[in-house]
């Protein structure tokens, strides 16, 4: 079944001319600046014209750090630090599920209620550098951050990492993560891979990766890091994907990376191999429904006196009453 794309937006294309001789089929995305050209100059110059970092690498592509300022070649009118994203579409490739990240990235970063959850997008574009077809997405980098899981296990191997800490990780998760749900886009891949914090001057949590990004109730083939799926999702083919995937992710990315405990969910996602995949999907299974309501009670506030309330109300005097005949039965 063919993935539903976002409700298109108006592309707010530059009048780009054709960059370097190495690179054909220049074709703009999105330019609101007008900078495009420069950008893809920049690329192709490499360190010649600014200090090159590489950031990441994934199935698809690699995520590369530009900063202009840094050298005596700074290309007026273009931002001092950007991160570039690279993808390889010369294989075989969704155009939809391409064509999503894009739409969601743009969405996001103009939407006013979630503009502060996403790096800021300042272009994107296809082009064949080198013979080979590539697309260009360029954002906001932020070099005063690291990634989630960086930032968590750099506190914790300084030996000050704290339930303070934590507290304040997951407040500011759960405000960005409800932000985009409101706005009607479902991540698929929230990980702590996929956060990013920026601890100066103030703690930021950002969004970042888009490439699996489907709209709130599109039904698509299942995709995602497995650790952070959930369990009734993961052996299927298809999936009608909405909040609650969303909601299951970030509990356990709040249990992933809690203060060190004795739980094999709070330990590094690299642990949870195949010798241990059972029992922690067992541990899912089993306390899964308490925190994943707790999660969504926050993500979503349930209205006094609604039927949603009710439902929770009936469910948590269920699951009581059951704990009671356990222990009852315990005893005896």
């Amino acid at each position: 079944m063919p993935i539903k794309k976002f409700l298109p937006l108006e592309i707010k294309n530059s009048n780009a001319e054709e960059p370097t001789e190495r690179v054909s089929n220049f074709k703009v995305l999105y330019d609101p600046s007008n900078i495009a050209t420069k950008i893809m100059d920049t690329i192709v110059a490499g360190s010649t014209q600014s200090k090159v970092v590489q950031l990441g690498r994934g199935a698809f592509g690699y995520v590369s750090g530009y900063m202009t300022s840094y050298t005596p070649h700074s290309s007026k009118g273009l931002p001092s630090e950007f991160a570039v994203k690279t993808i390889d579409i010369t294989p075989t490739y969704d155009q939809t599920l391409l064509d999503n990240e894009v739409y969601a990235h743009i969405y996001l970063s103009e939407n006013p209620a979630t503009t502060e959850y996403v790096p800021k997008l300042y272009a994107a574009f296809d082009a064949v550098l080198d013979s080979i077809k590539l697309r260009f997405i360029v954002m906001e980098w932020f070099t005063n951050g690291a990634t989630l899981y960086n930032y968590v296990d750099d506190l914790r191997k300084k030996g000050i990492y704290n339930v303070e800490i934590h507290g304040a990780l997951k407040e500011k998760l759960i405000k960005a993560v409800r932000a985009t749900m409101n706005a009607g886009v479902i991540h698929r891949d929230l990980k702590p891979q996929n956060i990013f914090v920026i601890w100066n001057p103030d703690l930021q949590i950002k969004i970042i990766d888009f490439g699996l990004a489907v709209p709130k109730g599109s039904t698509v083939p299942v995709a995602g890091t497995r650790q952070y799926m959930r369990p009734h999702v993961i052996n299927k083919t298809e999936h009608t994907y909405n909040k609650a995937n969303n909601i299951h992710s970030v509990w356990r990315i709040i249990y992933n990376i809690a203060p060190p405990l004795n739980h094999p969910l709070k330990r590094p996602v690299e642990n949870m191999v195949n010798n241990e995949e059972p029992r922690v999907e067992n541990m899912v299974n089993n306390e899964g429904p308490r925190i994943e309501n707790m999660v969504n009670n926050i993500l979503e506030p349930p209205q006094v006196g609604g039927k949603r309330s009710r439902q929770r109300l009936r469910s948590r005097r269920h699951r009581r009453s059951k704990s009671a005949r356990r222990r009852r039965t315990s005893r005896k």
